[in-house]
């Protein structure tokens, strides 16, 4: 069975390793630590994947972009190429992602109920709920979102492009 890849998931897959590192004596602000490292690193690791992806990007389109540009334009240098600045700002940007949405489930995963968790039971509200419920409610979560990102998208290109075209 495939898991859904959303940080609201991977805590409650995780609560029985939490659990058993509470019992043998861990403190909790070491099960915190622990996964605000883990969302550091997944942020990085998407920091670096974005820069990586928009130099190859901007290798690519730069060139068409130059072509379409009027032949008045032509002794305008344009200097694309990602810098510093960007790099500090994406590398910003990824900490304080990291640390915004991998708080929350740290200070969550790092309370449970320790008998519960070890037992596996799992409860929202109350109700008792079996894991592959909650996966199949997460994973259209995400492919909603995912489609809601995707309709703003070509929504935004179709504007842009109306906004571009001389007609």
């Amino acid at each position: 069975a495939t898991r859904p890849n959303l940080s609201l998931a991977r805590p409650l897959s995780r609560r029985r390793d939490v659990a058993t590192r509470l019992a043998l004596g861990a403190s909790r602000w070491q099960v915190i630590r622990l996964r605000l490292i883990e969302s550091l690193i997944v942020a990085a690791c998407g920091a670096a994947a974005g820069l990586l992806i928009s130099a190859w990007t901007l290798r690519l389109l730069t060139p068409i972009g130059l072509s379409l540009l009027p032949e008045t334009w032509a002794a305008v240098v344009l200097d694309l190429s990602p810098d510093v600045r960007v790099f500090l700002y994406t590398t910003l940007l990824a900490t304080i992602a990291g640390l915004a949405f991998g708080l929350a489930p740290a200070i969550q995963a790092s309370t449970p109920a320790v008998a519960s968790a070890l037992r596996d039971d799992a409860t929202i509200f109350g109700e008792r709920i079996s894991r592959a419920n909650l996966r199949s409610a997460l994973v259209v979560l995400q492919i909603a979102t995912c489609l809601m990102l995707l309709v703003a998208g070509a929504l935004a290109a179709r504007s842009l492009h109306r906004t571009g075209a001389p007609e």
